[in-house]
């Protein structure tokens, strides 16, 4: 789950709505990683990757946190002695289950929380952004979504490193689209004190990456 377009965000968002339930044996094995854990997950999924049909089992926190005590140091990839203990207790439960082949099988770990920050984003309308942009007298030349946040460009450089020194701008406009965000910010995940926006410009952005937004998403 990393897109809130995912199926797997979508059957989750409804779970933490109350629309539906985790069956067995995902509730089982979620009352398992709560007891040996001390964390509830929100949702468990099993799927076949549709490339190679290897089974896979995505477990899914609600929050960032939670999602941060089951990885390795780099955040990534679940931690070795964890996945395996996971992924064995599943087996357990599954092996008179016929639905179920974990030959070879391995664990994703993810969190409800992130993606859903980023859907929020996702769900401002580009002429509530052009309204910021408009409204404030600050020389912007765009303003770009980014994840759950957002890069205001200036046209030089020189403005970029004015307006990072001068805190009180960056305030502003920091509130501004913090406030946008938060009217579709459904489950209050948005918080205020941890929200940041960046600065940038369009000379950067046409000197350094030929003014293509693909190669600016990759750099």
């Amino acid at each position: 789950m990393i897109s809130p377009s995912d199926i797997e965000y979508e059957l989750t968002k409804k779970i933490k709505k109350g629309e539906i339930y985790l069956k067995y044996p995902f509730n089982s094995l979620a009352d398992w990683i709560m007891n040996n854990y001390g964390v509830r997950p929100i949702n468990i999924i099993y799927d076949l990757l549709p490339h190679d049909k290897r089974p896979r089992l995505q477990v899914i926190f609600e929050r960032i946190t939670e999602h941060g005590l089951f990885t390795s140091k780099n955040g990534l990839f679940p931690d070795k002695l964890t996945e395996e203990q996971i992924l064995e207790h599943f087996v357990q439960l599954t092996s008179d289950l016929f639905d179920f082949n974990t030959d070879n099988i391995f664990l994703v770990i993810s969190s409800f929380e992130k993606v859903a920050k980023e859907e929020v984003n996702s769900l401002i309308p580009i002429s509530d952004v052009e309204y910021i942009k408009n409204k404030v007298d600050f020389e912007i030349w765009e303003i770009k979504k980014n994840f759950n946040s957002a890069t205001f460009f200036f046209y030089t450089d020189k403005q970029v490193d004015n307006y990072s020194k001068d805190g009180i701008s960056k305030r502003k406009l920091k509130d501004l689209y913090f406030d946008l965000l938060k009217k579709y910010d459904e489950f209050d995940y948005l918080n205020r004190d941890d929200f940041d926006i960046s600065f940038d410009s369009k000379e950067n952005f046409d000197n350094n990456f030929e003014s293509n937004w693909f190669y600016y998403s990759r750099g």
